[in-house]
């Protein structure tokens, strides 16, 4: 019972008289069974309650800390997370994003409230995880490996008694002990397969001579620590501790040079697996069009928009963090349209949805490009100055003219364009790269430009050769005179006109299961807009053709002058990907680790910096760890894989942030028959993987 009386304790007091029940009563035991407290006037009393203070502290908390929910999702939240105990027992949104600075004391706005989303504000289930990794452990048959000393076969391959990965158990050692065996074990890999004896166990156990071309230095000696091959995920706000991999795969060249002495300028690093192009849902099409990885605006950066067409993105369920900007374009009388194959979260949000085959973006794109082109609509000036729809092509090549193979001809050449506040270059071309290309005017004068003749600079070069813009010859096709002699020649405008003849309305319609009323109002919708932001997601990006959807995208981005400007671009918002514009990487991956600079003081574009790591395509690595080799019947054995790509043979393997395994396409022959070659595969993370499963080596984080 309640009162902490027993009921056989209960039932011996009822049997007992009346006068005895008065006496129990005024016990403490029985006290429950006394009526209340009678109450004249409720309004002059009030119980006590100090009970209600369990109730109204269970909120209270002890501390609080601000951190930044950074996945690889392109949001990056700043957090708040309360601390009772020392457990985060909630995580709130800040609403503090208006203070924010820069170190210039730039501020942001607090437009950007509210920041997080349910993931977010769940992320301590993650912290608190059963998965959660807290201690380093090392594979015990690893561990005995190199106890005995790391024992080898003749070609270099070890008992595979020591690496049962999958089926071990694992060792929990301290920091201090598992730094000696990682160490340990990098010596050992880079010492066995340095020099001519490394190489020549190499061939034994397989590889092609092509690989193992990838291992030597200038003096032709194979270095072992070519071996080595790190990667650091993809989450922008880790840029230090996951590129970080990166960096210290340029400072293992130190390693190189203990075992090898060969100095600064001939030890070579380690190789850095690629992170861009083995994600399959990244838009390969965007590199090909721009020679730069995908960029996207900004998410704030909708509010410039008149028009946003969102394809193969589903805003709504898989960008809850940043609604607000696209609301906004609603509330300014903006206009949206949503192209997916099903009526997703974000179509009931759109002025209206396009209903498309799935896997035919790149045919509606063509053919809204093929209306613009043909009723001529596009942006001329924006054509002619920033895109290379004016280059001239030779058919029978079918490569870009070049000025040089044009005798006396005139050119637009305006030097180094981009300079410092002192007029220094701030970053010189590669000669391979200091060509000039030729676009003809319509009187059929060739000229030539180079590659720095964009925007005003051709404009200007123009009117000092007596021409202007509208002199240009968009839609060229003729004959040039050349060294070589008299050619054919075509502008890619041209070209584009001809690629996109059969994409009529009528076959587009065909196509795309659009009905053809529909692509010409989304065509004048484009055309009309002053700014467009083409919205796309890795929808469009998990197919074969996925680049010519990608670049039949930018094909009517450029046509409109949707490119470089606010409010009009077309971004990927498949994840997180700006470490090629991240200023500071290239500083502190390649910073020379035979010679640091060590003044905190110094601009970070004079650190010393020596580059000795290559980076590797992990596809290789995912095809068996070799490059594309095929025998034919006629040429016999033939090697696809240019010299540029050759991969090395992989022997050490370090990630961080990155389930490689767990990823990994044609997933059974990685674990079967390609990890098996690999004799150190090191994991850091913070939750349990695949990845880990079958490691030697896993790090907490």
């Amino acid at each position: 019972m309640a009162s902490g009386l027993s009921r056989r304790d209960f039932l011996k007091l009822t049997g007992a008289s009346v006068a005895a029940i008065g006496v129990a009563i005024a016990t403490p035991r029985l006290g429950f069974l006394t009526t209340s407290t009678a109450i004249d006037n409720p309004l002059m009393f009030y119980p006590n309650r100090n009970w209600e203070s369990v109730y109204r502290d269970q909120h209270q908390v002890d501390s609080v800390f601000k951190f930044v929910c950074a996945p690889n999702d392109t949001h990056n939240c700043r957090l708040e997370a309360s601390i009772r105990n020392g457990v985060i027992t909630r995580i709130e949104q800040p609403y503090d994003i208006g203070s924010y600075q820069d170190l210039d004391g730039n501020h942001a706005t607090a437009n950007w409230n509210p920041r997080g989303c349910l993931k977010g504000l769940a992320y301590s289930r993650r912290v608190y995880s059963h998965s959660r990794i807290k201690h380093p452990v090392v594979r015990s048959g690893w561990k005995q490996w190199a106890d005995d000393g790391f024992p080898r076969a003749a070609d270099g391959v070890a008992d595979r008694k020591y690496f049962k990965r999958g089926e071990d158990e694992w060792v929990e050692l301290s920091w201090d002990e598992i730094a000696e065996y990682v160490a340990m074990g990098m010596e050992n890999v880079a010492t066995t397969y340095s020099g001519e004896s490394g190489a020549q166990m190499l061939r034994d156990q397989g590889y092609p001579e092509e690989m193992l071309e990838t291992l030597k230095d200038e003096d032709g000696d194979y270095a072992g620590i070519r071996t080595f091959k790190l990667r650091g995920g993809m989450g922008f706000l880790g840029a230090t501790r996951l590129m970080g991999m990166y960096r210290f795969g340029n400072m293992l060249s130190l390693l190189d040079d203990n075992l090898r002495e060969k100095g600064a300028e001939k030890s070579l690093g380690t190789r850095g697996f690629d992170n861009y192009a083995w994600h399959t849902d990244l838009p390969p099409g965007h590199p090909m069009v721009h020679g730069t990885q995908t960029f996207d605006q900004e998410f704030n950066d909708f509010w410039n928009s008149d028009l946003i067409v969102m394809t193969g993105l589903n805003l709504v369920s898989n960008k809850m963090a940043d609604p607000i900007w696209w609301q906004s374009l609603i509330e300014r009388n903006g206009k949206i349209v949503v192209v997916s194959p099903e009526y997703n979260a974000s179509s009931p949000k759109s002025d209206y949805w396009v209903q498309i085959r799935a896997g035919s973006d790149s045919a509606l794109n063509l053919g809204i490009a093929g209306l613009i082109m043909r009723e001529e609509t596009y942006k001329d000036d924006f054509v002619k100055k920033f895109t290379d729809y004016p280059v001239v092509i030779r058919t029978d090549t079918l490569k870009v003219l070049r000025a040089e193979d044009v005798p006396g001809i005139a050119m637009v050449d305006p030097g180094d364009t981009w300079l410092d506040e002192h007029g220094e270059v701030v970053q010189e071309m590669d000669e391979e790269l200091k060509t000039s290309s030729v676009m003809v005017m319509k009187d059929g004068t060739p000229i030539g430009f180079d590659r720095n003749a964009v925007g005003d600079y051709l404009e200007t070069g123009l009117a000092s050769n007596g021409y202007t813009l509208d002199d240009i010859d968009l839609n060229w096709s003729g004959t040039v005179a050349t060294s070589d002699g008299s050619i054919n020649t075509r502008t890619t405008f041209n070209l584009y006109i001809e690629l996109t003849e059969e994409y009529t309305l009528a076959n587009t319609s065909k196509l795309t299961d659009i009905p053809e009323e529909t692509i010409r109002k989304l065509t004048d919708d484009i055309v009309k807009a002053k700014n467009v932001g083409f919205l796309t997601g890795m929808g469009s990006n998990m197919y074969f053709h996925n680049d010519l959807i990608n670049r039949a995208q930018y094909l009517v981005a450029t046509l409109t002058g949707n490119v470089g400007k606010p409010g009009g671009n077309v971004g990927s918002y498949a994840g997180n990907y700006k470490a090629p514009v991240f200023n500071g990487l290239p500083s502190y991956i390649a910073e020379d680790p035979f010679d640091q600079t060590m003044d905190p003081t110094v601009d970070g574009r004079d650190i010393k910096k020596r580059m000795k790591l290559v980076f590797e395509s992990v596809h290789f690595w995912d095809h068996g760890d070799k490059p594309l080799i095929i025998d034919t019947p006629k040429e016999g054995r033939v090697v696809v894989t240019g010299e540029s790509h050759m991969p090395s043979p992989s022997k050490v393997v370090w990630t961080a942030n990155a389930n490689l395994l767990g990823v990994a396409k044609w997933h059974y022959n990685q674990i079967a028959n390609v990890q098996p070659k690999q004799e150190m595969w090191m994991v850091q993370d913070y939750e349990w993987n695949m990845n880990c499963e079958y490691a030697d080596f896993v790090f907490p984080v």
